[in-house]
């Protein structure tokens, strides 16, 4: 069969392997100048690699994109390491990141240190995640946990991510938040980025074909085959792979329905919504922070950003000539006159706003800035509510040899490399089974 694949991300670029090696024609259209999708990276002029526009990691945990980097021979740069988790409450910049740190944690009682410890410990060993979905993280946080944990450790993080949303978000979403996470940190040298490209350069070798900087305008069907549209003219395909964020699926789905089951799946994944993230990238000439501090949670409010991440603490600055990567994170609305203005802020924006805050964790900041840069992407975190399962299309879709891939799909665990791994290779099992 000829197929052809919508979205260069990891999830694309898993299932067009396993599709050409079960002896298909595979051809892959991409929007963006990289594959790679969220963890395209960039590089400075001074730099030996490149770094993610918005920070990545994996975890010890993430076995589905550690075993197929092992079978394409490319899991050798991958590395392991301890990192220092920290929040920063009360004025203070406290590990957060153990059981011992836990314990220690002053600005809880120890009652409600103990009641944290004991709530994590339940998830950790919940074996029926999905099943949590029915109730929302903040209701059942609040008894079992208690009122003060919510209040000082997870309501500010929720509210940094989600926004007005915070309290909707279900427990299964945090449940597996718990599960998935691990102690040690997994970055691959050289990026994520020049990862995709090493395992594109591999597919091509395989016999898979890569069209970047070709979105796709639209497609039509002629009862037989799927024919894709774009700036390079037809090409016909007995099957498609959509391995993107659901509004691209509902553009060049849209126009094709014709069923009351193709109709009710439009409808079905417009009610599928998420967030955009702005991320701000400084470099600076040393270190921001002096006690070796990789992620830090702002559970301080009124803050305009929800973490500070130094991801050279991961990856080492060499590559970087020498210097500090750090990333400020935002999430947030993208749609309505609110969500446009923020999503269209520039980095001198972002800065100007940011510094005096910044400045509080690092007080000569300013006089070691070398550069800086803004990054957004237009979805970049889903939103799940209560009974949020009952929401999930599956990858076959109404339209006869269309299927969709997406992270809207990995439900219910988070977004990230390993999870768009693992439903690139689900949907091309499903396809080959058809």
């Amino acid at each position: 069969m000829k197929i052809g694949i919508i979205g260069a991300g990891f999830a694309g670029l898993a299932a067009a392997d396993d599709l050409r090696q079960a002896g298909n024609e595979v051809v892959v259209f991409e929007a963006a100048a990289a594959v790679g999708g969220l963890a395209a990276g960039f590089r400075a002029q001074s730099w030996s690699a490149e770094i993610e526009k918005h920070y990545h990691h994996i975890f010890t945990t993430d076995t589905a994109v550690r075993k197929w980097l092992a079978d394409l021979g490319l899991h050798q740069a991958l590395e392991f390491r301890r990192v220092r988790t920290a929040t920063l409450q009360e004025g203070g910049i406290r590990s957060l990141d153990s059981v011992m740190s836990l314990l220690r944690y002053q600005p809880l009682s120890w009652l409600g240190r103990w009641r944290m410890g004991l709530g994590l410990a339940l998830l950790k060993f919940w074996p029926w995640g999905v099943q949590l979905d029915r109730f929302s993280a903040a209701a059942w946080i609040k008894p079992v946990m208690g009122a003060e944990v919510w209040q000082k450790i997870w309501r500010p993080l929720f509210v940094g991510k989600f926004g007005r949303f915070a309290e909707k978000i279900n427990l299964a979403w945090f449940w597996a938040r718990i599960v998935a996470r691990s102690a040690e940190l997994g970055y691959y040298q050289g990026g994520f980025g020049e990862l995709a490209r090493l395992i594109a350069a591999k597919l091509v070798t395989r016999g898979v074909k890569f069209h970047l900087k070709t979105p796709v305008e639209s497609l039509n069907f002629d009862q037989t085959s799927f024919e894709v549209v774009t700036r390079l003219g037809r090409e016909k395909f007995d099957q498609i792979l959509v391995a993107a964020e659901s509004g691209v699926a509902q553009k060049l789905l849209a126009p094709l329905v014709k069923t009351s089951a193709q109709k009710s799946w439009l409808a079905q994944t417009k009610k599928l919504q998420g967030l955009g993230a702005k991320t701000l990238v400084l470099e600076l000439d040393r270190p921001f922070f002096r006690d070796a501090t990789y992620w830090l949670n702002i559970n301080e409010s009124g803050w305009p950003f929800l973490a500070v991440v130094e991801q050279t603490q991961l990856t080492g600055r060499q590559k970087y000539a020498g210097h500090t990567i750090v990333y400020v994170a935002k999430y947030g609305e993208t749609s309505g006159v609110r969500g446009q203005a923020w999503f269209g802020r520039t980095a001198t924006d972002l800065l100007t706003e940011y510094t005096p805050y910044l400045k509080q964790l690092a007080p000569d900041f300013e006089t070691h800035l070398i550069n800086s840069w803004v990054f957004d992407a237009k979805f970049a975190q889903p939103l799940v509510f209560t009974n949020h399962r009952l929401l999930v299309p599956q990858i076959a879709t109404p339209w006869p040899k269309v299927f969709w891939a997406s992270m809207q799909q990995v439900y219910p665990w988070d977004r990230g490399i390993n999870f768009a791994v693992a439903i690139g290779r689900t949907a091309a099992q499903a396809m080959l089974q058809e």
